[in-house]
């Protein structure tokens, strides 16, 4: 998994959390696919904190799951949460959630 911002730690915490059933490595070799990701953390500024009340972070994530064998991208998903109060984690959980989904159908 490789995400320079900070993404991947929260990515692992949510694969878990959300009991996506996969196992992560920090070995590329003993890898089946490759998870990355990249993240945006807005913090509000001090208009909308005044005209809107908004004290809590704009986030967004972006994953893209590759075969690392035939190098197919197997799954990819964008996630905006607005105004929210734990920022990454919150959009690396619904990155996990919908991965969950994913993996729960290819396995059927």
């Amino acid at each position: 998994m490789q995400a320079a911002d900070g993404l991947d730690t929260y990515l692992i915490a949510a694969l878990q959390k959300k009991k996506v059933p996969v196992t992560v490595t920090e070995q590329r070799e003993n890898a089946d696919f490759e998870l990355t990701g990249v993240s945006e953390h807005q913090k509000p500024g001090w208009a909308k904190t005044l005209a809107l009340g908004q004290i809590h972070s704009d986030d967004q994530a972006s994953v893209k799951l590759v075969d690392l064998k035939t190098g197919d991208v197997v799954f990819a998903y964008s996630v905006n949460k607005k105004n929210t109060l734990h920022g990454t984690q919150t959009a690396a959980e619904a990155c996990a959630k919908h991965l969950k989904q994913t993996v729960g159908v290819s396995e059927k």
